[in-house]
């Protein structure tokens, strides 16, 4: 589909975590949002995040910039994105997906 980065998105509807590692300083997701998107978990070398991505939108959008973590110190770093099961209140479903990734830095392991 030409809407996505690539023409290629991934989706899941149930976990199944996508794990990236990188030399940098920070990443950015895009994912396409729409009105049965749920919310991403992302963990960053280790540690979940406070809150959850949210890919609800009442009308579809692609190429959607989501989460963005810079200023992160130059070393090694790995990421998980996956399912989190939770959604916005307006959402009618919990399906998570993935467009790209910017990675600031170098990519080490591939997705």
């Amino acid at each position: 589909n030409p809407g996505y980065s690539a023409s290629y998105i991934r989706t899941r509807t149930s976990s199944g975590p996508l794990t990236f590692t990188f030399t940098g300083v920070g990443f950015r997701v895009l994912a396409a949002k729409g009105p049965a998107y749920g919310k991403l978990k992302i963990t960053i070398d280790g540690t979940p995040l406070t809150g959850y991505p949210d890919l609800y939108n009442a009308t579809p959008l692609s190429k959607q910039t989501v989460y963005v973590k810079t200023g992160m110190t130059y070393a090694n770093h790995t990421v998980t994105i996956d399912y989190s099961g939770y959604k916005n209140a307006d959402s009618s479903g919990r399906t998570v997906n993935l467009d790209a990734l910017d990675i600031y830095g170098t990519l080490l392991v591939a997705p």
